[in-house]
């Protein structure tokens, strides 16, 4: 890439970013007390940092390593409104970066977004509800991972939907609803439509206690592929002082017709379980979730919420999936100690070529306070992928992040960050390594309002 091309390239990046943080900055204070009444956080931060890097890949003649230098920009903003039965939520992070390899002194630029915002209106005193979002997240094919998750594809997303709710008697609700979603990404391939049409029905049986009976219908035009599903449950629900539980089961039909005009058809029981721990020192969450679904169908019955910002995986055909989350979080692990732990595993079976995808997860988060000034992070995760048999690991990536954070003044930091990421696969490609040691100045700001 010639030099000129290189710069003309990031600088249009920089300049983007730029104006976004500058207009941020300085003016979203004065917008968040504007709505202050009706405002429940407001909050945003802008980043300069400068890292290098190092790669390392496994080949037949030994080990390739290339060390790069990197700057960048990265930002982040979030907030939520609530005024009356209206309500509005978002939550977006982006990065630019540019990078130099000091071996053969070429570069490339590098950037990323994810996030969502939300807007839905729910007043109890009418019953018509409607709903409009928009996301932006990193999706990848079922076919392993990347050291650097920032290379991942990204995919935008918008919904809207509406719905009625009646209230046929005391006990008794029932709602009528209706969304639908267009993805979109940076080619017309993975561009998808998909529509659902749900009926659900809710019975109380005692103060916290709910009976549930929900039906579906869902479409999905994926390029030349159609695909319908038609989904059943029945569930209870429940509330306590510690947490909250809930449980169902029912049967989904799916009929797929593929660009050749062949009809396909399949079925199979769907069931869900989660329960919530709560205490005043630590929370504890578990959920099982059985499904047949795709993913442009997912993007419906599934958004996404701001703390589930992995990676998705993209699968463009219906898929029976068996998938559990066990999360601990302990904010006073000790004095000074906060801590957080998560496993999760899936099983997706194909119903057009019945190959099964095992895929596992972990991770696990230690944040120390070394004064009222200086903090210590560590996270550690793991993601893999196992044969069908589930016997052996096939494919998977540890990740190491170390991070010393010092506060400068009330809303302004400096961190020290060290990152690690080993790659190891039993396929047709190579094992790879990145080491990255990062400089991150960062300034910000924070309200929370009276809405909260």
């Amino acid at each position: 890439m010639k030099l000129s091309t290189f710069s003309g390239g990031i600088m249009d990046r920089f300049t983007g970013v730029l104006g976004f943080l500058a207009l941020i900055m300085p003016f979203g204070p004065a917008f968040a007390q504007a709505f202050e009444e009706d405002l429940a956080r407001f909050e945003g931060n802008a980043s300069v940092f400068t890292a290098l890097t190092q790669n390392r890949v496994d080949t037949a003649a030994g080990t390739d390593s290339e060390t790069e230098g990197r700057l960048g920009l990265e930002g982040g903003l979030a907030g939520e409104w609530v005024s009356g039965g209206n309500s509005a939520l978002l939550d977006y992070s982006a990065r630019v970066e540019t990078s130099r390899n000091s071996d053969i002194g070429s570069g490339g630029d590098n950037s990323s977004i994810t996030g969502l915002s939300r807007f839905a209106h729910a007043d109890p005193s009418n019953p018509f509800e409607f709903n409009a979002g928009h996301t932006v997240r990193t999706v990848r094919n079922n076919t392993g991972f990347l050291i650097d998750p920032t290379n991942y594809d990204t995919q935008n997303i918008v919904n809207a939907g509406a719905g009625l709710r009646l209230t046929p008697g005391a006990l008794t609700t029932v709602r009528v609803s209706a969304d639908g979603a267009r993805a979109y990404g940076d080619s017309d391939e993975g561009d998808t439509d998909s529509y659902t049409a749900k009926v659900n029905l809710e019975r109380r049986l005692s103060q916290r206690s709910f009976g549930l009976v929900n039906g579906s219908r869902s479409w999905s035009d994926e390029g030349a592929t159609e695909v319908t599903i038609d989904a059943y449950q029945v569930g209870y629900r429940s509330a306590d002082d510690f947490g909250t539980f809930s449980i169902g089961g029912g049967v989904s039909e799916a009929e797929t017709e593929l660009p050749s005009g062949l009809v396909t058809e399949s079925d199979g029981v769907t069931a869900f379980l989660t329960k919530d721990w709560v205490t005043t020192d630590w929370t504890t969450s578990f959920s099982y979730n059985r499904t047949l679904s795709d993913s442009a169908i997912d993007l419906v019955l599934n958004p996404q919420t701001p703390d589930d910002f992995s990676e998705n995986v993209r699968l463009n055909e219906v898929v029976l999936s068996d998938r559990f989350d066990l999360r601990h979080t302990r904010r006073t692990l000790c004095d000074v100690c906060d801590f957080s732990v998560q496993v999760s595993g899936e099983i997706r079976e194909s119903k057009e070529s019945g190959e099964t995808t095992h895929e596992l997860g972990a991770g696990l988060d230690l944040g120390i306070q070394i004064s009222n000034l200086q903090r210590l992070e560590f996270r550690y995760l793991w993601q893999a992928e196992t044969e069908e048999n589930a016997s052996e690991v096939q494919e998977q990536v540890h990740r190491f992040n170390s991070r010393w954070v010092r506060q400068l003044a009330e809303f302004t930091t400096f961190a020290v960050e060290f990152n690690q990421a080993y790659l190891r696969s039993k396929r047709q490609r190579p094992d790879e390594e990145e080491f990255e040691l990062r400089l991150v100045l960062t300034h910000g700001f924070s309200l929370i309002g009276q809405g909260r």
